[in-house]
């Protein structure tokens, strides 16, 4: 939901919204953890990642970046988070367990 600076839960049951979590400005990807208890969220207007606790459904972490994310990916070991811009050939790297860049 980039222009709500939003992610919907769908219930993929009902195929319906079952809540909305606010997020950064204009939200563009979207990662999953491997185990499904993080989703991180690229916000390019806002220069952020929003780590959300997949259980509560509620954002527990931000991260701060310099340059715009557009996008993520998990390492297949699922301890870092890869992460590329908008501006220019940034690639930043994010260790999940440590939470630090």
């Amino acid at each position: 939901n980039k222009n709500s600076n939003t992610i919907s839960v769908i219930d993929v049951a009902t195929q319906t919204v079952s809540t909305t979590i606010p997020v950064g400005n204009a939200p563009v990807d979207v990662e999953v953890s491997r185990d499904g208890t993080k989703v991180y969220v690229a916000n390019s207007v806002s220069n952020t990642i929003s780590v959300i606790n997949a259980n509560t459904n509620t954002v527990s972490n931000t991260i701060n970046l310099a340059n715009q994310p557009k996008y993520l990916e998990l390492h297949p070991g699922g301890n870092k988070l890869y992460i590329s811009t908008n501006v220019g050939i940034t690639i930043a790297k994010y260790n999940q367990q440590y939470h630090s860049k």
